[in-house]
């Protein structure tokens, strides 16, 4: 059996399982990678945001629905929920389209790591 899971809710973790077995990568990183800090940053994003555990720049500061939120306040000053950013964005609004703009980026920074 072959999965692979990610879940970006309200935190960021997930992992992947090939023949039955849980893949460990190179990181040792499996499920609960949330707490590593975001790949290649840019200089806009470093340090990054402050996380709950103490650190700054951690991947689920960015990569979560509380995060995309908060992205998108920092850059616009507008309050969404990630439910109403998606809904804009697909509805052409250029703000909303730059913040999944910028989730897609840092998500594909995670998988390629």
């Amino acid at each position: 059996m072959e999965t692979v899971f990610a879940s970006f809710s309200h935190r960021g973790g997930g992992g992947i399982v090939i023949g039955g077995r849980l893949v460990v990568g190179r990181t040792r990183l499996r499920s609960e990678w949330g707490h590593n800090q975001l790949p290649w940053p840019t200089p806009e994003e470093s340090p990054g945001p402050p996380c709950y555990c103490g650190r700054t720049g951690c991947i689920e500061t960015f990569l979560s629905g509380p995060a995309l939120a908060a992205d998108h306040h920092r850059h616009t000053g507008c309050r969404l929920t990630g439910f109403e950013i998606a809904a804009l964005a697909g509805r052409g609004d250029a703000d909303c389209g730059a913040t999944l703009g910028r989730y897609a980026d840092r998500l594909a920074r995670v998988w390629l790591r």
